[in-house]
């Protein structure tokens, strides 16, 4: 594996006194919120403090924001989903229940759906009005479920299939079967590609058109999360975190540290991840061009 020198560097920490499970970046302010071990959530303006939530009641097990980042969304292991405006620190008069935990949450790219993947079953649903538009159950257990287009989005299971929906079709489009054990997964919607990390440390890259493996890397521990940031890919394990670029095929340590989550703003250029301790987040900066 060729190494290069990260172009993140640390840009500081947030200490919580309680277990963070997961993590969701604003988009476009410097704000976090956190989902707690004992249903709670915290919301962190990162030049002014934080506001704990009182949220489910029991742990969070997801949190994503609108892509305005006007609202989020948080899932939990007591089945619901609920919606949150982030300004007021409130939450909306609307919640979502299923049958089963939730595992994780995922807005379409205007905001106008949210999908809710439970173990083996995504719900999607309008966001607004929380109409529901369809549901999908798979073989396996959903490993992600992240959005290509408006109408378009993927699950990856975990026996190895990448599956291409369109909400207006019950049916896959496109099946690409990889044979790995998958642990996590991303999308870059507008190459139209997906990552998928495995329990054996395999990385691969793959064009969903093609349907082809674009780039193969291995690394020493089992993947736990994976991101598209622009060109580069950011690798979790639970000892090490790497940035691999995408275009030059060359990998960089970013930290030394175990990484269960990651999570991005909307240009790429600031990332945080929980450390191995559950009650740490770290958090990167990358320069932007001159």
């Amino acid at each position: 594996m060729t190494t290069i020198a990260a172009s993140y560097t640390p840009a500081g920490a947030i200490f919580d006194n309680k277990t963070i499970c997961n993590i969701a970046y604003h988009p476009h302010e410097n704000k976090i919120v956190s989902g707690l071990s004992n249903g709670a959530l915290s919301l962190w303006h990162l030049l002014m403090g934080h506001t704990e939530l009182k949220a489910h009641k029991k742990a969070v097990s997801a949190v994503t924001f609108s892509p305005c980042g006007k609202y989020f969304a948080t899932g939990s292991d007591d089945t619901y989903v609920h919606f949150w405006d982030t300004d007021e620190k409130k939450k909306l008069c609307k919640s979502l229940c299923f049958n089963s935990p939730i595992k994780s949450i995922a807005y379409n790219n205007d905001g106008t759906c949210i999908s809710a993947v439970t173990a083996n079953i995504i719900g999607t649903y309008n966001s607004d009005q929380l109409v529901h538009k369809q549901t999908i159950s798979t073989d396996s257990n959903i490993i992600s479920c992240s959005y290509l287009t408006e109408n378009t989005y993927l699950i990856c299971t975990q026996t190895g299939e990448i599956l291409k929906y369109d909400l207006r079709s019950q049916e896959p489009a496109e099946i690409i079967k990889t044979n790995l054990p998958i642990t996590s997964a991303a999308t870059r919607g507008a190459e139209n590609q997906c990552a998928v990390g495995s329990a054996n440390g395999i990385v691969r890259i793959y064009s969903l058109l093609a349907e082809k493996v674009l780039s193969e890397m291995q690394y020493p521990h089992a993947i736990t999360a994976l991101a598209f940031a622009n060109q580069d890919l950011i690798v979790g394990t639970p000892e090490l975190l790497f940035q691999y670029d995408t275009e030059n095929k060359k990998t960089a340590t970013i930290e030394q540290n175990g990484r269960d989550a990651l999570a991005l703003n909307h240009d790429k250029h600031k990332l945080a991840t929980i450390l191995k301790d559950n009650s740490t987040i770290r958090l990167f900066s990358k320069p932007y061009p001159r």
